[in-house]
């Protein structure tokens, strides 16, 4: 009487990994990488609620990253970045941005600079085609 296969047979027979999803997991490992650092950096300057706060994250959503139990975003991770580059300055930035009014919300837009406009006026395309 033959046994079916265990889920540890079954697992062997997978089939190797292709390239797209060794580098699918390579991207994921980064970001979860990058996640700790940031949270670690944060946390020296403000407590994990506190920031889930103002990220408007879930309560125990950042120890979860931390912990590597969750999957975050890669807007997260750049959000979580911005926020290293300075954190008291940055963190405070933030709290004015969610202390405003929302009707204040856009600021006004600043008057166009030379810099700011399309830089074809100055320096026009070259033309399609024959490329000398």
């Amino acid at each position: 009487m033959s046994k079916s296969p265990t889920k540890a047979m079954r697992r062997k027979s997978v089939k190797p990994r292709t390239d797209s999803q060794r580098t699918k997991e390579a991207f994921l490992t980064d970001l979860r990488t990058r996640t700790r650092v940031a949270i670690d950096i944060l946390s020296h300057h403000s407590s994990q609620r506190r920031l889930e706060h103002l990220l408007r994250l879930s309560q125990g959503y950042l120890s979860r990253l931390r912990a590597r139990v969750s999957n975050q975003s890669a807007e997260l991770v750049a959000n979580l970045a911005m926020l290293c580059q300075d954190p008291p300055q940055r963190l405070a930035e933030l709290e004015d941005f969610w202390a405003l009014p929302a009707e204040t919300w856009p600021p006004p837009a600043k008057p166009a600079t030379r810099t700011a406009r399309s830089p074809h006026r100055y320096y026009p395309r070259k033309p399609k085609g024959i490329t000398p």
